[in-house]
């Protein structure tokens, strides 16, 4: 059983929650594991991560919090939003789990 993948990934200044916007990065993914205790580890490990500066993949990273992201991209949450409302005012794209995400 593989407990974690590692990959490259190449910097990538274009995305504005782009992982890797200053320079290429290494990134380790812990597999899934649906067993006891696999929640608490997934926060200690977004928390141990956050504090070490790597910023998370939005649609990929299980127990993403506001907190977490903001820590991670700073004023880029608040300006997504704010573009996002310009063009989506009446929120047909924000779904649930975006919603909680950027705005608590």
């Amino acid at each position: 059983y593989m407990i974690a993948i590692g990959y490259h990934v190449t910097r990538d200044n274009n995305a504005l929650f782009s992982y890797s916007e200053k320079e290429a990065v290494l990134t380790i993914d812990p597999t899934d594991n649906p067993g006891p205790g696999w929640e608490a580890f997934m926060d200690a490990f977004n928390r141990f991560c956050s504090e070490r500066g790597a910023r998370p993949l939005l649609n990929q990273t299980p127990g993403l919090s506001h907190e977490l992201l903001n820590e991670a991209f700073g004023g880029k949450v608040a300006e997504f939003e704010a573009v996002r409302r310009e063009w989506d005012p009446q929120n047909r794209l924000l779904n649930p789990y975006f919603e909680q995400l950027l705005n608590p």
